[in-house]
């Protein structure tokens, strides 16, 4: 029972110390985003078969890229 105690206690301690605080932070994500599927862009050219983690350009063929479906 002890061990448990000091487990639980430990893992709640870890999951609060990772949570970054709103003061300072630079993030402009919070909770609500976090539980949202994240969005993925992709070339309309499929160059590479590459997928980006935000808007931009293709690097290989300089098209916009779009969202991947």
């Amino acid at each position: 029972m002890k061990k448990l105690l000091l487990t639980s206690s430990a893992l709640v301690f870890l999951l609060l110390s990772c949570n970054p605080s709103k003061e300072g932070s630079t993030s402009k994500t919070n909770t609500t985003d976090s539980l949202q599927t994240a969005v993925v862009y992709e070339c309309p050219m499929k160059c590479e078969g590459k997928t980006y983690d935000k808007p931009g350009n293709c690097t290989v063929c300089g098209m916009e890229l779009i969202v991947k479906k």
